[in-house]
């Protein structure tokens, strides 16, 4: 039992023996989990996302208007929809843009 509790510490204390030597990496390379964009292409990053929301909002009031202009009128599921699609879009717009504010000085 005391064996096999000793080659475990040892094994244990040679593998962090081995990460303890970084490799060199060169100037230039980008380290970390992404890429820094630039400066200037920053806020084009958060671009389609509100051409996205955008599209699905004019979609959502293009189906509104003509399902309104058939016999049936405007159903009360779809003047739900229709205000939730503005909501949504309204919420989801000022978050991106809080969200591209906040961080433009700390991302860069």
């Amino acid at each position: 039992m005391l064996g096999s509790l000793t080659a475990t510490v040892a094994i244990s204390l040679a593998s962090l023996a081995s990460l303890a030597v970084a490799p060199k990496i060169q100037p230039g390379i980008p380290l970390g989990c992404f890429v820094k964009p630039p400066k200037s292409w920053y806020y084009a990053l958060f671009i389609p996302e509100l051409i996205f929301d955008a599209v699905l909002l004019i979609m959502t009031i293009a189906r509104a208007r003509v399902t309104g202009a058939s016999r049936w009128g405007l159903t009360p599921a779809l003047t739900h929809l229709l205000h939730t699609g503005i909501g949504y879009f309204l919420v989801n717009f000022c978050a991106t843009v809080l969200v591209a504010c906040t961080t433009a000085n700390s991302a860069l």
